[in-house]
């Protein structure tokens, strides 16, 4: 998870706001985001993976 968790940070990252990056209330809303979502996205894509091994299918 904290592969996915860096890598979703560097892609939300690239779409802040660099004037707000001084502010951390708005750094932090981001990290709390990131680390909200990042066990979601992680699980889905190691759902990928599975069905991809189990069923040979390509994923989306």
């Amino acid at each position: 998870m904290i592969k996915t968790a860096v890598a979703l940070g560097k892609q939300i990252g690239r779409f802040a706001a660099e004037d707000e990056l001084q502010y951390q209330e708005y750094v932090g809303g981001l990290v709390e985001f990131i680390l909200s979502v990042a066990p979601h996205k992680a699980l889905m894509e190691a759902l990928g993976e599975f069905r991809q091994e189990a069923f040979g299918e390509e994923g989306e």
